[in-house]
């Protein structure tokens, strides 16, 4: 078992995996929308996802994100230029893909235990693989989008639980493009014990998710004290803003330009996001409401706060969709945002500038672009802080979130 000098407890991972089976959003769809059921067609690796004629996941290859993967760390090094790998051998013919249902860890709960023993984890926020990525291209089909969900909820609930152990804490899928569904999904998960709600961080139907028409849901997410996060998936950016500057955005991931990527799984979207419900007085509305950001890395937030309280400073005095705000941007950004960095950034500035208590450790275990092993880089990281300021990251701030003290 892995384990770390001078750590008290165990470490708290915030970014964890599973690789979704076949039967994910299908085994409980509710009888009225089998036919608008996510589904898996054909062998691994050619298997691709489909809404009834619809092909979802068209913007990436078949088999990605869940079926046919390269192996944990795989492509890490492209991001921190640490290896020669290129991107190609990450998502073009030549990866080292391995069969995801041939690795019980990725997909059953006793096994997935015992590799977190054997890690060194005391407890995992669990996120979706598949389950992240769909939701722009069904924006058009509510029903469908809002029945996948509730489905893949439920069989979240079957399969891993909500954290009833203290150990493994599911994140359910919601989406705002129906919000009567909305407030009674939340209303189910939590009653159920879920902690947290995962939401994609796009605009939704033309609107922010600040926006008041969608206050009925915040309250209630205030109320139940149900935290909301932002983990990197598909927002629709190549799309909605690539075309404008002469992309073709039906382009298939391996195909992606290098201004697609800058524009679509860069900090554009989550800069976005977190500008939209800060500047749209979010949190002023509704004070108890925390977000937190996983897997979108930290390197903006400096940037991203100047030009929110230039902004604040220039246009005070106009129009504000959500109300007048009542302190700096930056200061409500540094109250209600929890940040998840990429292993290969800087976390003493981040530290700097956030704050020690709203830096959360997260692996991206079991993904390719992740850690190998969730504490491969943990020594390195004691090195560069505090001892004080590694057990809040490593533990800690995470146990907070969790209210296991």
């Amino acid at each position: 078992m892995t384990t770390i000098a001078g750590l008290t407890g165990g470490v708290i991972d915030v970014d964890n995996h599973y690789y979704e089976p076949a039967d994910a959003f299908s085994r409980h769809i509710d009888p009225d929308c089998r036919d608008l059921a996510l589904v898996a067609k054909g062998p691994v690796p050619q298997r691709v996802w489909t809404v009834g004629e619809h092909q979802c996941l068209s913007f990436t290859v078949p088999g990605v994100p869940v079926d046919h993967v390269p192996p944990p760390g795989f492509s890490a090094g492209i991001f921190d230029s640490t290896s020669e790998l290129e991107m190609d051998s990450f998502i073009g013919e030549g990866a080292a893909f391995e069969n995801t249902a041939e690795r019980p860890e990725y997909r059953d709960r006793s096994a997935r235990l015992t590799v977190m023993d054997e890690q060194g984890l005391e407890a995992i926020v669990q996120l979706p693989s598949l389950g992240v990525i769909f939701d722009y291209e069904l924006r058009d089909h509510p029903k469908a989008l809002c029945a996948n969900y509730r489905a893949f909820n439920r069989w979240l609930e079957e399969d891993w639980g909500y954290g009833e152990d203290g150990r493994i804490y599911g994140v359910p899928a919601l989406s705002l493009s129906d919000l009567d569904w909305a407030v009674e999904e939340l209303e189910r998960v939590s009653d159920l014990g879920a902690r947290f709600v995962w939401l994609s961080h796009r605009p939704v139907n033309g609107r922010s998710p600040a926006d008041p028409s969608f206050d009925p849901f915040w309250a209630r997410m205030q109320e139940r004290g149900v935290k909301f996060i932002f983990h990197t998936g598909y927002e629709g950016y190549t799309h909605l803003y690539g075309e404008l500057w002469g992309e073709d955005s039906g382009r298939p991931l391996p195909q992606w330009s290098c201004f697609q990527h800058y524009i679509g799984h860069g900090a554009r979207p989550i800069m976005d996001s977190l500008a939209a419900l800060i500047l749209h007085n979010l949190f002023g509305r509704f004070p108890g409401l925390e977000v937190i950001s996983i897997e979108n890395g930290s390197s903006w937030i400096p940037f991203l706060l100047s030009q929110l309280d230039k902004a604040y400073k220039v246009g005070a005095r106009g129009i504000q969709l959500g109300g007048e705000l009542t302190d700096l941007p930056s200061a409500i950004f540094r109250r209600h945002v929890h940040v998840n960095p990429f292993h290969e950034e800087d976390i003493v500035s981040l530290i700097d500038t956030m704050g020690s208590d709203r830096v959360l450790f997260g692996s991206d275990w079991p993904h390719p672009e992740g850690l190998a092993t969730p504490l491969g880089r943990a020594q390195e990281t004691a090195e560069k802080i505090s001892p004080e300021d590694f057990q809040k990251f490593m533990r800690d701030n995470a146990a907070c979130l969790l209210g296991k003290g």
